[in-house]
């Protein structure tokens, strides 16, 4: 008799709209072997449980709607089900992302797994009938874990849904001595639709992340980069480097693995290895953009000429390696943040 799989259980809080679209993602989820356990308040339970049967609701007895104006669940919440669930490995997925492996993925998380945290981000397409789109790098949308993880997460008032909580699991974790692993194979798939989550809620957030890597405790282990882009950010209320800094830390920092199965196992909606991103072309380009920001952030009050020249450099790596449109919201930053401090004559 065969090794018997690990149980894994992924939580997430499944929305009380758009309900046919999250039950073909929760459904990819559940194919693969994972339970699913979903948090949400009372009343959303009482209408949910009936259009997702197969799915566990946990009650959460608060929300966050006083502080985003939703009654959105606490990051908290979500992991403390985790945590009294019982299952051995433990997943946190946005509810509208289908997953899409092959028939041994659920064991490749479990041997990948070994104490890391595995991460990644999701592929942007218009339609789950045609998987080529586009990797979207403003933040990540899966997690999975071992259950004993949680107790090194300290309490905040992130919540799923809102920006922010999927830059603070990686890097508090990291600063914790956890190994953190990003799987740059195509796994995650979402359809486009517009995002739910509002500028002010953005900068909410992004003050919470940075005031909880600020406190006493923290700033030893952190980059001394990002330590400064996360008082920056909370002197100058910019949280634009902020934001890419932390995703340059982040995936600077975390060991890059795939998977590839043999074609016997590949079923009919893997990728082929040719359509994958070339994560190393988009990691340079990435660290050229983080060193540019250095420069910026350190060199403001005396932006020379050939400094100002160095940002042509990015626009030509853009058209050289097909740069996605986050790296063109970032451009836009770095540009914004050179009138902001050039020197005037």
């Amino acid at each position: 008799m065969g090794k018997q799989m690990a149980q894994i259980t992924i939580a997430t809080s499944i929305c009380p709209s758009n309900i046919e679209m999250q039950q073909s993602a929760v459904s990819s989820w559940q194919a693969l072997g994972f339970s699913v356990i979903s948090v949400n308040n009372a009343k959303e339970k009482a209408y949910l449980q009936e259009q997702f049967q197969n799915v566990r609701f946990i009650v959460a007895d608060r929300d966050a709607s006083s502080i985003v104006g939703k009654p959105l669940v606490f990051i908290d919440d979500v992991l403390e089900a985790l945590n009294r669930s019982g299952a051995q490995i433990c997943g946190i997925v946005n509810s509208d992302i289908h997953l899409v492996g092959t028939d041994d993925f659920h064991s490749f998380i479990t041997s990948a797994l070994n104490g890391n945290l595995l991460f990644g981000p999701r592929t942007d397409i218009s339609c789950m009938q045609d998987l080529s789109g586009e990797e979207y790098f403003g933040g990540f949308d899966f997690f999975f874990f071992d259950r004993s993880l949680i107790k090194l997460i300290p309490k905040t008032d992130f919540c799923l849904g809102a920006p922010w909580w999927d830059y603070w699991l990686p890097v508090i974790l990291f600063t914790r001595g956890v190994q953190i692993v990003q799987l740059i194979t195509p796994f995650a798939f979402h359809v486009n639709h517009p995002a739910k989550w509002s500028e002010n809620t953005f900068e909410k957030m992004g003050r919470l992340f940075a005031g909880y890597l600020n406190e006493a405790g923290f700033s030893d282990s952190i980059d001394k980069d990002l330590l400064s882009a996360v008082r920056n950010s909370m002197s100058q209320r910019d949280l634009g480097p902020l934001s890419i800094f932390s995703l340059y830390f982040i995936k600077s920092r975390s060991k890059k693995i795939s998977h590839f199965s043999s074609p016997a196992n590949v079923n009919k909606y893997a990728t082929p290895a040719k359509d994958h991103y070339h994560q190393a072309e988009l990691l340079k380009f990435y660290t050229t953009q983080f060193n540019q920001l250095v420069d910026l952030l350190y060199q403001r009050e005396n932006l020379s000429v050939a400094r100002q020249n160095k940002l042509q450099t990015i626009e030509e790596q853009q058209r050289h390696f097909a740069i996605p449109r986050r790296f063109k919201e970032a451009i836009k930053t770095i540009r914004k943040m050179s009138r902001k401090f050039r020197v005037k004559k």
